[in-house]
């Protein structure tokens, strides 16, 4: 696929006829946003896309987990059991409830919830695989999408990974969050400095007047 500029775009890493982008779009409901995306590489044209929304507080600690190196570690034990498919050693569930599908005018033709799930699973070739899929889901009492597709989803896009590569990914993504959460505390601040000049000078035109 074509690599267009796209401004938003914090991080894409790059698979075979795949790509994984983390997004600046949803900052302002303090979400992270992580599209997983496969394309034909003959017409060039999208086939699949997995949009994941992860809470600014859920990626830091996805963050100090891989630099820390307990991602790794949880991968190494992982793989050590010799299954021939690894459980992820990270797994955040989301989705859209059935109720919310419906009022957008996206209803399921099961009529069932949308899950969707961004895993971390240890890899063959590459330490490890990132993974984004959805498929059908039901939302259980907690408000929580489960997923209800078992092992087939009605998409999966997974993107094979370096150690450094998902270091790069992180410490990218966490950086601009870090920025984008101190911008907006200077701005607050310059609110809160303006009402206070505006509160002393009223202090101070009300004591003039009775002086």
């Amino acid at each position: 696929m074509v690599r267009q500029k796209n401004f938003s775009q914090v991080i894409r890493i790059d698979g075979k006829n795949c790509f994984v982008e983390a997004l600046d779009t949803a900052f302002g409901i303090e979400k992270v946003q992580m599209n997983f995306v496969a394309y034909d590489d003959k017409t060039n044209k999208q086939t699949s896309i997995v949009p994941i929304y992860m809470d600014f507080s859920e990626f830091f600690a996805l963050e100090a987990d891989v630099l820390s190196g307990r991602l790794s570690k949880l991968g190494e034990v992982e793989k050590a059991k010799g299954a021939n498919f690894p459980q992820p050693v990270y797994t955040k569930m989301g989705g859209v409830s059935a109720k919310n599908l419906k009022a957008r005018g996206q209803e399921r033709p099961d009529g069932m919830s949308l899950s969707r799930q961004f895993k971390i699973i240890p890899g063959n070739k590459r330490p490890f695989m990132i993974q984004g899929e959805q498929g059908k889901g039901e939302e259980n009492e907690q408000g929580l999408i489960v997923p209800r597709y078992g092992s087939k989803p009605d998409d999966r896009v997974m993107i094979p990974m370096g150690g450094e590569e998902l270091k790069q990914f992180v410490i990218m993504v966490g950086s601009k969050i870090r920025a984008y959460m101190s911008a907006q505390y200077v701005y607050m601040l310059q609110d809160t400095f303006k009402q206070q000049q505006k509160d002393e000078a009223d202090r101070i035109a009300k004591y003039r007047k009775k002086a």
